[in-house]
């Protein structure tokens, strides 16, 4: 077994002398203190993610049945990257368990290990055995790592609060096609209202993305600001948050004549 490396010991931190003027230094102090809050804050944060298991909105446990074309929730989308997980074994939906390798970046062309895998299966993720069709341990076709999009999004009647959504494989193409509709019409995803609902049609949760209406130009700021915020969030390594949290509020979707 290789022996672990022995973390280095700061047992003191030398002052250095300023000759910056008493007020100006106080001020760079306070700010210091405020950005070493930051910084703890970024490493230590973790995302609450939005199940879709069963083709119910899951959130903190709460949940609430969603059928679709019915009944929806409606979020301004924020952020995406790709992502890639290899679990041992099935993988088992909503479970808290992390998997042993996986990637996140961008787009799928840039994907790369995560430093976070436990126990990496290969140097990239191109060359790697789990990558490849019919690998999956439940079917033929599949593959044994499982490939989705990460978005982070806000509900919209609370735009303060960021929370993760997986979007299956499946759901993929919906969700491209979903971000170059609106984009036509000059919306990026963080200024427009998004109906998500599931697929009537299909007995597994395939989700759908209807436009609801532009968001208000006063809540751009805002919706900027969470964008910036989501960044952080959609880079942490596996992990959900496991304080009690409300769940989305559900709105009624027009029904289709």
């Amino acid at each position: 077994m290789a022996t672990k490396p022995k973390l280095a010991v700061v047992k003191s931190v030398p002052v250095v002398k300023t000759t910056l003027p008493a007020a100006l230094r106080e001020e760079l102090i306070k700010r210091g203190r405020e950005m070493i809050k930051e910084d703890i804050a970024r490493e230590t944060t973790q995302a609450t993610f939005l199940s879709i298991k069963g083709k119910e909105f899951t959130v903190g446990g709460e949940s609430a049945s969603i059928k679709g074309g019915e009944e929806a929730v409606e979020v301004v989308l924020l952020n995406s990257i790709a992502e890639r997980a290899y679990y041992p074994g099935p993988f088992k939906d909503g479970s808290t368990s992390s998997p042993i390798c996986f990637a996140l970046a961008p787009t799928p062309t840039e994907m790369e290990l995560h430093a976070a895998s436990s126990d990496k299966q290969s140097s990239n993720c191109d060359g790697c055995p789990w990558n490849k069709w019919e690998t999956a341990p439940i079917g033929r076709k599949g593959k044994a790592c499982r490939e989705s999009r990460r978005v982070a999004l806000t509900p919209r009647n609370d735009l303060g609060r960021i929370l993760m959504l997986r979007i299956p494989i499946t759901s993929v193409p919906a969700f491209q096609q979903y971000l170059r509709t609106i984009g036509s019409q000059d919306y990026p995803m963080n200024r427009a209202i998004t109906r998500l609902t599931f697929d009537p049609a299909e007995s597994y949760p395939k989700l759908l993305f209807e436009f609801v209406q532009p968001l208000s130009e006063s809540k751009w700021p805002e919706t900027e600001q969470r964008r910036a915020e989501a960044s952080t969030l959609l880079r942490q390594p596996f992990s959900i948050s496991a304080e009690p949290v409300a769940p989305i509020q559900q709105k009624k979707a027009a029904r289709r004549k």
